[in-house]
C-alpha cells in the first residue's frame, strides 16, 4: 500500500510548522535542531514512497527524536509501521492520542481503522471507521469499507440504518 497523496499533504503541514517555528526561534541551535528533522522526515518519507519500509521507519525515528510533538511525523511513523504489518505497534502509538483528542486527525483514525481490520478485530475497526465518516461525511472508500465489515459481522440492522441514508440523498 503507497502512503500516496495523504502523506504529502501531511508532509506540506509539517513544512509550514516548521517553517514558523523556525522562525520564532531565537537561536541558532533551534533553527538547526528543525533543519534536521526536516531533512530526516522528508528523506524517511521519500523512503516510505519507494517501498523501502525499513530504511522509511529509522528515518522517521530519528525525525521523532529530534520533535517528538509532531503528529505528522507520528503519523507518518504510524504509515511506516503499517507498512511492515507491525499494527499492535501502529496502535500503540496512536490510539491513546486518537481516544483522548476531541477531533484526531482523520489519517490517525484511518491506520487505526486499517490495522484493527488487519488484525481480523472488526468491532474496533467499525468503531474508528464510524469516527472517520463523522469526521468526512462524503468518505466513499471507508464508509463502504466499514459497511463491508457490518455485513462480514452480521451486523445487519446496523448496515441497513447505515446503508439506508444513501439510497435516499
Amino acid at each position: 500500500m503507497k502512503p500516496g497523496n495523504i502523506i504529502y499533504a501531511l508532509l506540506l503541514a509539517l513544512l509550514t510548522t516548521v517553517t514558523v517555528t523556525a522562525s520564532a526561534a531565537s537561536s541558532e541551535t533551534g533553527d538547526q535542531f528543525d533543519s534536521e528533522a526536516v531533512s530526516l522526515m522528508m528523506a524517511g518519507y521519500e523512503a516510505l514512497d519507494n517501498e523501502k519500509y525499513e530504511l522509511a521507519l529509522e528515518l522517521i525515528e530519528r525525525a521523532r527524536k529530534l520533535d517528538s510533538g509532531s503528529i505528522v511525523l507520528r503519523t507518518l511513523y504510524g504509515e511506516a509501521l503499517f507498512s511492515l504489518e507491525r499494527y499492535d505497534e501502529v496502535i500503540d502509538l496512536l490510539e491513546d492520542d486518537a481516544e483522548k483528542t476531541e477531533q484526531p486527525e482523520r489519517e490517525v483514525l484511518r491506520l487505526l481503522a486499517y490495522s484493527y481490520e488487519e488484525k481480523d478485530e472488526n468491532d474496533k475497526a467499525i468503531s474508528w471507521y464510524k469516527k472517520i465518516i463523522e469526521l468526512d461525511p462524503q468518505d466513499e472508500w471507508n464508509r463502504r469499507r466499514m459497511l463491508e465489515l457490518l455485513k462480514d459481522e452480521e451486523r445487519f440492522q446496523e448496515l441497513i440504518v447505515l446503508y439506508k441514508p444513501l439510497l435516499n440523498p
